[in-house]
């Protein structure tokens, strides 16, 4: 979508030597909503299960997303950490017999605040970008045969394919390096 938003902007504009901007986004016309990728995310490893370390099949369970970072770091100290920290105390009080549990799981348990880490700005991001240049753009072209061929309507976005099938794949590829 964004390429063929930038062939079309280069040819509409060929002839003219004024810069213009135009941002491809859906945030405006056709926002995707937490339920949506609450939805895919599940679907995904559903139809995907996940295996341990240990050759084990991981029971896919439905999660829900945390509307601000504070609940979500309240739900993880209250949840994880503080046993956590009642584990290591534990492991210090048996001379590190519990070691290897306890930095297995504060592994996990650090690789989940990275995540949040690096989905935080965009998961919580309450702005929206004005297109309205790429939507007279769009307009332009309507009824043309470039209109068929360069299809950037941020409305044809089928979030459910899109997440299922590229992003949900691509983050879990590019995570367990």
């Amino acid at each position: 979508m964004v390429v063929n938003a930038m062939i079309s902007a280069i040819t509409a504009h060929s002839n003219q030597h004024s810069e213009f901007i135009y941002h491809v986004s859906s945030s405006v016309r056709n926002l995707v909503k937490y339920s949506t990728v609450e939805q895919c995310a599940y679907q995904y490893m559903k139809k995907n299960t996940q295996t341990g370390g240990d050759g084990k099949t991981i029971k896919t369970v439905r999660f829900q997303f945390m509307r601000t970072m504070s609940i979500f770091h309240r739900y993880m100290f209250l949840h994880y950490r503080l046993p956590l920290e009642g584990l290591r105390l534990i492991n210090l009080a048996l001379f590190g017999l519990f070691s290897q549990q306890f930095n297995k799981i504060w592994k996990k348990y650090k690789l989940v605040f990275r995540l949040a880490d690096i989905y935080a700005p965009y998961a919580f991001y309450k702005g929206s970008f004005d297109d309205s240049n790429l939507e007279r753009l769009r307009k332009a072209m309507m009824n043309s045969d470039e209109e068929k061929l360069f299809d950037f309507d941020p409305k044809h976005i089928e979030w459910d394919d899109y997440l299922i099938n590229i992003h949900i794949p691509g983050v879990l590829k590019h995570l367990h390096k």
